[in-house]
């Protein structure tokens, strides 16, 4: 026995924009993250160009 349901409503534009506003700040984290990472090696490093 199925009942009958009404259709999901699609998002509107509050729906994308709070979307927005948590995914902007995880991708900016990410990035960050990345250079972070990319840059600790040569910061590290000695001066000198060893290693």
């Amino acid at each position: 026995m199925l009942a009958d349901t009404e259709p999901v409503p699609k998002a509107g534009p509050h729906e994308w924009v709070g979307l927005a506003m948590l995914a902007l700040p995880a991708l900016l984290v990410a990035l960050d993250l990345t250079v972070h990472h990319l840059a600790v090696p040569s910061v590290s490093s000695p001066p000198g160009g060893c290693g």
